[in-house]
């Protein structure tokens, strides 16, 4: 005899996670759990307003290199720009 998944319907799970700040932590989250050592010290440098010119120096890697790893943080925390970047991260953490 087979039995149907259970499915629990807990008071205010769905609204929780259908929340956007909620959904912004967690992807944050999510992103700096798999950021590397090097991609840290780029995010930290970020929040202290480096260049694109400064990154691509102190990491020794071209500004293209710099720009690529950047837009795979920003499409994970739904940004366009390292201005927005920086200010989200800002705002979520302490730094």
């Amino acid at each position: 005899m087979f039995h149907k998944p259970l499915k629990l319907k807990l008071k205010g799970y769905d609204s929780f996670y259908a929340d956007n700040e909620i959904n912004r932590m967690i992807n944050i989250e999510k992103l700096l759990i798999s950021c590397s050592d090097e991609d840290l010290r780029i995010i930290e440098r970020i929040l202290q307003n480096a260049t694109y010119s400064e990154l691509s120096d102190e990491f020794y890697m071209s500004v293209s290199g710099i720009k690529y790893k950047l837009k795979k943080m920003f499409d994970a925390c739904g940004v366009t720009t390292k201005t927005a970047f920086s200010e989200l991260l800002k705002s979520y953490i302490r730094h």
